[in-house]
């Protein structure tokens, strides 16, 4: 009887051992408060839960890419970058290995993550309990700091204002394909409400993906210049904000906006009604945070920056969005001078079809010794300030050497005596990025598909060291 017993429960553990995933119908997902749930069910293998993979990354407010050639899923957030290749139990953290316990798979037709490693892979905080999964992420600024995110958008603007207040504001939010991107990190950040919103201009870089913000969050007071376009996009914010019936104001140079106690900020353009240009409507906001100022820019030009000089107002700030991407009709000499920033931040996309950064823009920041921030290279850039100091979470891409307190560091610059990189990056056979320093054995044996001055800008662009 005892053998017929043991017979049978070694079956069934047999027939168990090859059995598929069972779907986790009955567990619960928190995400920074809010209850998610996703097309695809997660799952359950060996212990592990696995969720679908875009819609988790998106979730936790991360950028998601496939590459098909190596099965590859890549989730970037700040300064972070995950990946995890199909069938393989190594995963990888900004270029480091770590052992998986289950390994990203295709189920039914959908790629799979595991839940908890890509959770704290992005530093958030993931716990277990009674079938409720709850994942908390450093949503708001530290007591008595304010934040400012300049999201990665590629080629946009959206930047994210956290004031000590707990008043948010958010300026921009990309074109109409990020705005799910910029609805992500939102939520990422435990945010519901919107206190203020500005459109700085209607070209569609920029408020393209208002329509999925407006939609998703409570919002207080909607501001954008009185000026029109012809655009699907510019359609499709007028009708979110009527359909939820949004409180809407025009822009108005020297108009303030309360973002509470020890902070200023005021309109400082567009200073004329009409313009030629749709780029000289931008709404130019300067905040100043007791002792700590920014100026964001929009996608203002040399006429708008001219009329701000005329008007004489006071542009000194230590943080500027730099105009328009950092194209050439922006960012003028007289105009940088009376800004005199310490650090600049360029929202600008990869290999654009603009040229954008332009080199005389970027000159000129340099031979004024101003660190330089570009989300092309580094991804989201994050500002926190007490009102006295600032810290950033990445390194600029310009400098040798820094004061800045926070999560950077100096770091060993690699240019020759034109100023140019000298780190290659290349594509290797299995479709991996990788960066050669010079000296290294397979430096002269590569192609060069990019060239970076730092290692942190190799990173940034998604490049590894070599092993």
């Amino acid at each position: 009887m005892y053998k017929k017993f043991l017979s049978v429960f070694l079956t069934v553990l047999l027939l168990l051992s090859f059995a598929g995933p069972t779907y986790a119908g009955n567990t619960t997902i928190i995400i920074n408060g809010q209850n998610v749930t996703f097309d695809q069910q997660p799952i359950i293998m060996n212990g592990t839960t696995l969720v679908p993979m875009r819609a988790f990354f998106e979730a936790l407010g991360a950028k998601v890419d496939w590459d098909q050639s190596t099965k590859t899923v890549i989730g970037t957030r700040d300064n972070t970058t995950v990946q995890l290749t199909i069938g393989s139990k190594i995963g990888k953290v900004n270029g480091q290995n770590h052992a998986l316990a289950v390994e990203a798979q295709i189920v039914n037709g959908y790629t799979y993550i595991p839940l908890r490693f890509v959770g704290e892979a992005l530093g958030d905080e993931v716990n277990y309990s009674n079938g409720v999964i709850t994942i908390n992420s450093n949503k708001a600024p530290p007591i008595g700091k304010l934040t400012v995110s300049y999201i990665d958008v590629g080629q946009g603007d959206s930047i994210l204002v956290q004031a000590p207040s707990g008043k948010n504001m958010l300026i921009d939010a990309g074109i109409p394909e990020m705005g799910n991107t910029v609805v992500s990190y939102l939520k990422s950040k435990g945010i519901s409400k919107l206190d203020v919103v500005v459109a700085t201009h209607p070209h569609d870089d920029h408020i393209g993906g208002m329509p999925d913000v407006i939609n998703t969050f409570d919002i207080g007071t909607f501001y954008m210049p009185k000026a029109t376009t012809n655009t699907n996009a510019f359609e499709n914010l007028l009708n979110s904000l009527k359909n939820k019936n949004v409180n809407s104001m025009y822009v108005k140079a020297g108009n303030n906006i309360d973002l509470g106690s020890n902070i200023t900020t005021q309109f400082l353009a567009p200073n004329s009604s009409s313009y030629d240009n749709l780029n000289n409507y931008s709404a130019v906001i300067k905040l100043t945070y007791k002792n700590v100022s920014f100026l964001f820019t929009g996608d203002a030009e040399k006429e708008s920056e001219q009329e701000m000089l005329n008007k004489g107002y006071n542009l000194k700030a230590d943080v500027l969005k730099v105009g328009h991407h950092g194209s050439d009709t922006s960012t003028t000499a007289d105009f940088l001078k009376a800004v005199s920033p310490k650090y600049a931040v360029i929202s600008v996309g990869k290999n654009n079809d603009y040229g954008h950064p332009n080199q005389s823009v970027l000159d000129r920041l340099n031979n004024a010794v101003i660190k330089v921030f570009r989300t092309d290279l580094n991804g989201t850039v994050i500002a926190t300030t007490d009102g006295n100091t600032i810290s950033f979470n990445v390194n600029p891409t310009n400098t040798t050497s820094d004061n800045i307190s926070g999560n950077t560091s100096a770091e060993k610059v690699y240019v020759d005596a034109n100023g140019h990189g000298l780190i290659k990056g290349n594509i290797n056979s299995k479709g991996e990025k990788i960066y050669h320093l010079p000296g290294d054995p397979w430096y002269d044996r590569t192609k060069a598909e990019a060239w970076f001055k730092t290692e942190a800008e190799a990173k940034a662009a998604g490049y590894r060291p070599v092993k």
